[in-house]
């Protein structure tokens, strides 16, 4: 399978933009099938200017679909996510771990497991 030239996307814009009317059709497929937010202004200009219904369902259909995939891609990039971990983030505790045993912290499996005094007091 062959990747699409980066190219693809702005080509059919501009194609729909100056291409005859029979091929409106074909390049409103093709651009629902691979088109990104960069062929909003295209279709939108399309919308402005065509006049056979089929044309004008076919691309408010499709500059609904471009919208998505641009709202998509923009909370895709949006997404948070910590830049970098603590250097000891298997040892980290949101709050300290007290055992019943005098107020003393019980150990971690992380720390080396449980604590022998716990063990004793059963």
């Amino acid at each position: 399978m062959e990747t699409l030239s980066p190219q693809t996307v702005p080509a059919l814009s501009h194609a729909l933009t100056v291409a005859p009317h029979e091929t409106e059709p074909v390049i409103l497929q093709a651009l629902a099938m691979i088109g990104d937010e960069r062929a909003i202004p295209a279709v939108e200009q399309l919308l402005k200017r065509a006049t056979h219904p089929e044309i004008r369902a076919a691309a408010t259909g499709l500059l609904s679909i471009l919208q998505q995939r641009a709202r998509d891609n923009q909370a895709f990039s949006l997404l948070l996510r910590a830049s970098n971990a603590p250097a000891d983030a298997g040892q980290t505790l949101l709050r300290p771990l007290l055992g019943a045993v005098h107020g003393r912290p019980l150990s971690t499996p992380a720390s080396g497991g449980p604590s022998k005094e716990r063990r004793s007091d059963r």
